[in-house]
Order: structure tokens, then sequence, then C-alpha cells
């Protein structure tokens, strides 16, 4: 279950929790998992109903960072190749940065076969359903958190300013995409939904400004919401 902690840095050791608990699921498994006489296919589903729902289970509320959703998806990695025992081909030179790169493409060509994503890419989209969840029902109390959170939040101005100047710094070549709001927390889940409504809000209506009307307009066309929530996860 869910990692009770009264420390300010709770999702951090949640995430923790999670991976060791789906590291010790895993190797409790690995007779089954990494048994390269069977097919991908079967053990990727047997890693799907055991690792990944021990590592997944009521996640939906869990606010994680893009550093954090990276984490996972570098456990994903690890976990699927030795599944798949990939090697690193020394008799070929290959470099450590070569192997990490043909690892990361293998291991995800086979969970896009198996129609699973990466632990990162599963987590957003369970925000994104959770999140359309919330805004569908606005009118019960304390339902409209990432609305009152974001678009109120004293912080939200700040971010909108800095988006700007890190993709600058990241079109140098000097960062990555993560933001980070006033205090330098790393940005989170819910700012990462409103960031990308201000973006697809933008090209549908030719406005930047966006507005609580619009996003629970856009929540409660439930196939609007669900189609784009592909483009959220890959965001």
């Amino acid at each position: 279950g869910t990692r009770v902690s009264f420390d300010s840095n709770a999702e951090a050791i949640e995430i923790e929790h999670r991976i060791r608990q789906g590291q010790k699921s895993f190797w409790q498994k690995a007779s089954i998992l990494c048994d390269t006489s069977t097919s991908i296919f079967p053990r990727m589903h047997f890693y799907a109903k055991t690792v990944q729902a021990t590592q997944t289970w009521c996640s939906g509320t869990l606010a994680i960072s893009d550093i954090q959703a990276n984490q996972l998806n570098a456990e994903t990695i690890k976990l699927v190749s030795h599944m798949l025992n990939l090697k690193r081909k020394y008799h070929e030179d290959e470099t450590f940065a070569s192997f990490q790169a043909r690892r990361k493409r293998i291991v995800f060509g086979v969970l896009e076969k198996c129609n699973m994503m990466p632990l990162g890419e599963m987590f957003r989209s369970m925000q994104w359903k959770w999140a359309g969840h919330l805004w569908r029902m606005q009118h019960r109390e304390g339902a409209e958190r990432p609305v009152i959170d974001i678009l109120a939040h004293k912080d939200y101005i700040d971010f909108i300013r800095h988006k700007q100047e890190v993709e600058n710094k990241k079109a140098n070549g000097i960062a990555n995409r993560t933001y980070y709001n006033s205090h330098g927390a790393a940005k989170r889940w819910d700012q990462n939904i409103v960031e990308f409504l201000l973006g697809y809000h933008e090209v549908e209506n030719h406005d930047s400004k966006l507005d609580r009307n619009f996003i629970l307009t856009f929540a409660n066309d439930r196939d609007a919401w669900k189609e784009a929530e592909k483009s959220f996860v890959q965001y």
C-alpha cells in the first residue's frame, strides 16, 4: 500500500518505496520473468500484472515531478533489460552511452509492441484521467484542486514567466525541460497538465489566456479529453 510519511519530501520517499517494492516483486519472480526460453510477450503480461501493479497501485493522486517520472522510466528500462538479457557489447567496443541508448530503444520498442508504457508515462496517464475526473466533479467541495492550486496560486505567474527563460536555456543546450517554481521545487503533475492545456488552448483558440471555463468544458467532453491523453503523456 501507500507508505505513510510526515516528511516534507513525502512524494520522493513514496517513489523510492515503490521502486524498492517493485524490485522486490521482480526478483521474487525472476525465474519466470527472466526465462528467455519463453516468449517475451507472456512474460511482459506477467510483469504488468505483478511488478508494475505493485509500483502503480493507487497512484492516480500521487504528485510526482518530471525528475521523478524520469527516475521511474529508468527503473522500467533496468528491469525489462534484465528480462531481455541485454548486455553491453564489449567485443564491439560499445561505449556505455551507446549501450544505454540501445537498451532504451529496445525496451521502449518491446513496451510499444506489448501495448504498455514506461512507469513515468503510466503515472502521467493516470494523472490525466484523475485530473479530468476532478474537473468533471467541480460541483463537489474540494474537487477543484488543480484549478485552485495552479490558476489561483501565487506561483503561477512566476511559473509562466520562468517557462520562457528555461525554454531559451534549453534551446542553447544548457537545461532540460523541467521547470521550477519560485521555491525551486521541481514542476509537479498538476503544473504539467496546466502547461499542456495552456498550449492546447492557444492552438485551438489562438488565445494564450487559459481560463477555468475552458478547462471545465474540455474535461466534460470525455471523448476529447481521452483523445488528448496520449499527447499529454508524450508531452
